[in-house]
């Protein structure tokens, strides 16, 4: 089966780190190239983007697209990574669909629940995939917790809290401005809420949020949210960008519970640790290694062959986007 050729708009540091090199050792992709926006499309950003993607090719190969315009244009190219600020992926996930091709977002898909709407619709329409890159739902510590949840292990699950925060990256990431797309909640906090709502299920939604902010930034820098799923059972979570490193979630049943850290953000070299503790003591279940990325970059190939899956997708999408909005409308 021939491989998915898969272009790179921008040259963010997750898609040098973990992205790219996914695609890379991917079975169902390949990496075609990295764009850099021209001074048209990008008059802040196109010089220091055209230093990266040397930085690129040096270590990956591929092209180098002299602007996003050029590499969405080419025929030869099946699919669209995009890993720019939030603000910028509406736009350019648009003009790559207009274009005829498949789309993965870096998280979040984008800044508002109306948008992410209007791109799964056209995506539904064009018959193309739409996914959003939360490559921590692909590794296989979820399965694993979910097995415990759902095995009776500790007993009726009554209580699900996860974080996500981690320390103040200077004032001039992209994070802290409202213009770029910031703010906490639809960057570190999309995590626990997407976390949360693959066990409260499809019924999920929001009864209480609080924001805040910090250093004068004119986005949310910290939060925290309870919501609510089937049978009541109910998820307490948290997130900063200007707060001690935390990234865990806890099962809390009704004879034990399970945790484990670094949920959201494992190395591919990592072995996960979960911990359950109940009356009869502590056991720890080590999970083998995992590349939650390429397991996502696997997840939007298929999502491009089936149609069933891509549908799925869609929906995923906008009900993550729809929970996120009810935290920022409730807060």
């Amino acid at each position: 089966m021939r491989r998915i050729r898969i272009g790179v708009l921008g040259p963010s540091e997750i898609a040098f780190r973990r992205t790219v090199p996914a695609i890379i050792n991917s079975n169902s992709a390949e990496f075609a190239g990295i764009a850099h926006a021209s001074l048209e499309e990008y008059p802040t950003q196109s010089a220091s983007h055209a230093a990266k993607c040397d930085k690129f090719a040096e270590a990956y190969g591929g092209m180098i697209y002299d602007s996003f315009g050029s590499m969405i244009e080419d025929d030869s190219i099946d699919a669209v990574y995009i890993p720019l600020p939030p603000d910028a992926h509406g736009r350019w996930a648009r003009a790559a669909m207009a274009a005829g091709k498949h789309v993965m977002l870096e998280k979040p898909s984008t800044t508002s629940a109306k948008e992410t709407e209007e791109l799964a619709g056209i995506a539904a329409d064009s018959g193309l995939a739409l996914h959003e890159n939360y490559a921590y739902a692909y590794h296989r510590q979820i399965v694993v917790l979910e097995d415990i949840a759902s095995s009776g292990r500790i007993g009726e699950l009554r209580l699900i809290r996860a974080t996500f925060s981690f320390p103040y990256r200077g004032a001039d990431d992209f994070r802290y401005h409202a213009d770029r797309g910031g703010g906490a909640i639809i960057d570190c906090g999309g995590y626990p809420v997407n976390l949360a709502s693959r066990f409260l299920g499809e019924s999920a939604h929001v009864t209480s949020s609080v924001m805040g902010t910090s250093r004068g930034h004119d986005v949310d820098t910290y939060g925290a949210a309870m919501l609510e799923g089937e049978s009541g059972l109910t998820a307490q979570i948290s997130w900063g960008m200007d707060n001690a490193y935390r990234c865990s979630i806890e099962l809390c049943g009704s004879t034990g519970m399970a945790a484990t850290e670094r949920v959201f953000t494992p190395p591919a070299e990592m072995e996960p640790v979960i911990t359950i503790r109940d009356n009869s003591g502590i056991e720890e279940i080590v999970v083998s290694a995992d590349d939650q990325f390429a397991r996502s970059v696997d997840y939007f190939c298929d999502c491009i062959a089936d149609p069933d899956l891509r549908a799925r997708r869609y929906d995923e999408i906008i009900r993550q986007a729809r929970l996120v909005q009810e935290i920022i409308d409730n807060k």
